[in-house]
Formats: C-alpha cells, structure tokens, sequence
C-alpha cells in the first residue's frame, strides 16, 4: 500500500469514527434534553389518556347495557297483548285460563 492509498484508508476510517462520534453525541443531547422529567411527564400523560378513554368506554358500555335492558324487557304494554294471546290459545284448545297460569306462561317467554 503506498502513501496515497494509505492516507484514503485512514481519512474513511477518520471520517466513519467522527460521523459515530457525532451520532452518539447528538442521541446523548436528545437524552439528555428529555431528561427523567420529560420521559416521566410522558408517562403521566399516557396514563391520563388512558385512564380517561377508560372511563368514557365504560360509560358507553353502561350506555349501551341501559339499552339493551329497555329492549329485552317489555313494556306493560306488549306484556298484556301477550296475556292476551295465551288466554286465546288456551280457550282455543279447551282450557280455561286463570290470572297465574297466564303470568307463569309469559314469564317463561321473558
């Protein structure tokens, strides 16, 4: 290798050197300017988020669950048309109904 070849060699390997030194130094003033308060901080507004999505999920699942209680439970409503409908069944085949074998019936249905 002669001195041309010899002074290439060792300015790449100067050059690579100084341009990791310059990485490492600019990661360690990122770092640094984060600091323990601002990855802490980070982290406090994380846990707010996240605490605050929770809360309004699970104030969509009470939501949604309230719904659904007004749907599977009838109204006084639809609960005397089915009254009414087993007294017509029961009559229609020979039975007499009374007041508690009409309300055990629909209860079954609910």
């Amino acid at each position: 290798m002669n001195k041309l070849q010899l002074l290439y060699v060792t300015k790449q390997a100067v050059s690579k050197a100084w341009q990791r030194e310059q990485k490492r130094l600019y990661s360690e003033k990122k770092s640094v300017a984060e600091g323990t308060l601002g990855s802490r901080w980070k982290e406090r507004e994380t846990a707010q988020e996240s605490a605050y999505f929770n809360r309004e999920d699970e104030q969509a699942v009470q939501r949604l669950a309230a719904k659904l209680r007004q749907q599977i439970e009838p109204s006084e409503e639809v609960l005397a048309q089915q009254r009414k409908g087993v007294a017509e069944i029961l009559q229609k085949h020979g039975v007499q109904p009374n007041q508690s074998l009409i309300e055990d019936i629909v209860r079954f249905f609910h």
